[in-house]
């Protein structure tokens, strides 16, 4: 699903029936949805070259959590900027090489005061916003990727988008897509 984080709607769906497929083996359709200019948010498992040179391919940018064997080369030292609610964060430049491209993106890392629950101590972020958002920004936003879980939820609660009776894949994503 594609969720438009400012008007909190969903605004796109790629219905698999395949209910153990992996999220990426739908990327090839997702990633042609990227328009010039949008600003794709996204957790770490998206975080492959592939899709992050997808995505500046298209003239757009990406806001998204660094996945740990996601290959980079510091450009820079990491600078301390700034301490918002409970985390430190920092950044630097690094650069990310694929099939013969290279490209410059930004690195944010922040330090969190507690452990998440996969005892991870700092968040990284990726991104390829240069200019128009500090690295406090790009924090944020990062933040609130997590409303789209939000938006699952509202659905599955608000509208009954999970009926028992829906067991067959094609009538579960009927209803999904119609919650």
């Amino acid at each position: 699903m594609i969720f438009e984080q400012e008007s909190g709607i969903i605004s796109d769906v790629f219905p698999c029936e395949e209910g153990h497929a992996q999220e990426r083996s739908l990327l090839s359709s997702v990633l042609e949805t990227v328009k010039k200019d949008d600003l794709w948010c996204a957790g770490r498992h998206f975080c492959t070259l592939n899709i992050l040179f997808k995505i500046q391919g298209k003239t757009a940018f990406f806001v998204i959590r660094q996945h740990a064997r996601m290959p980079f080369t510091p450009l820079s030292e990491k600078v301390f900027v700034g301490k918002p609610d409970k985390a430190q964060v920092y950044e630097h430049s690094i650069r990310l090489s694929f099939e013969g491209k290279e490209m410059e993106a930004r690195r944010i890392i922040v330090a969190l005061k507690k452990y998440t629950r996969n005892g991870d101590n700092e968040l990284c972020v990726l991104t390829n916003i240069k200019e128009g958002a500090d690295a406090l920004t790009i924090a944020h936003i990062h933040s609130q990727f997590w409303t789209i879980e939000t938006a699952f939820q509202k659905l599955e609660k608000h509208l009954n988008s999970e009926i028992n009776s829906l067991g067959y894949p094609k009538a579960a994503l009927f209803g999904v897509c119609m919650a």
